[in-house]
């Protein structure tokens, strides 16, 4: 089930609001976001007529939570065509490095046990920020229709194979083989841990990063 409005301050803290009471698998767009939020606590900068999804997933135990971040970036890939790859842990970028689309994961607890996972994505449909290496679906030819994008991913995120994850975001990957730098860490990425770290080779040891924003060396 996915409900379209014309706007909203944000679809995941909506979203999130009311999901005691809807299903799995239950999605909310919008054509416009005032209030979006981004990884690490950033503001995402929107435009009318980009894509504000979010999707209600209940069948998730903790010790998924990480495949579930990865795994929604597999599933923007695969929705949007190619020629867009992966920056660990899930932005979409295009070959140029320019940001296409981004997710937030946001989990839900009661009494220690998860309930929900709100995985919410922002995706350049026809326009992308200014100030920042970002691009949009329409520089590069495409035009697809937004309704049929958001099904097309919250599809993706409900029927997702998270034990095949890993593999698949490998594949995906302009992050693995390169020279990286992330919370102080330096060196070449060179695989994901098993709960979804990012592995760096420093040349002195493998050093296992869980948490960061990945810089091109």
């Amino acid at each position: 089930m996915l409900h379209w409005v014309d706007e909203t301050s944000s679809t995941n803290a909506d979203l999130a609001a009311r999901a005691r009471d809807l299903p799995h698998g239950s999605g909310l767009a919008a054509r416009r976001q005032t209030a979006g939020r981004g990884r690490l606590g950033r503001t995402w900068a929107e435009a009318s007529g980009n894509l504000y999804l979010s999707v209600l997933l209940k069948d998730v135990v903790a010790a998924e939570l990480p495949l579930v971040t990865l795994g929604a970036g597999v599933v923007v890939v695969d929705a949007v065509g190619e020629g867009f790859q992966l920056k660990w842990p899930n932005d979409v970028l295009d070959r140029a490095g320019r940001k296409l689309a981004g997710v937030l994961c946001e989990a839900s607890w009661e009494q220690g046990r998860l309930a929900h996972v709100v995985v919410g994505i922002g995706v350049n449909v026809v326009a992308a920020p200014e100030g920042v290496p970002a691009t949009c679906l329409a520089d590069h030819g495409v035009h697809t229709d937004a309704d049929t994008l958001a099904e097309r991913i919250r599809a993706g995120l409900v029927g997702l194979d998270r034990p095949s994850v890993l593999r698949a975001w490998s594949e995906r990957s302009c992050t693995l083989g390169r020279d990286v730098q992330v919370e102080g860490v330096r060196g070449r990425a060179v695989g994901l841990g098993p709960d979804g770290a990012l592995l760096v080779d420093t040349g002195t040891g493998v050093e296992r990063v869980i948490t960061g924003d990945v810089g091109f060396l």
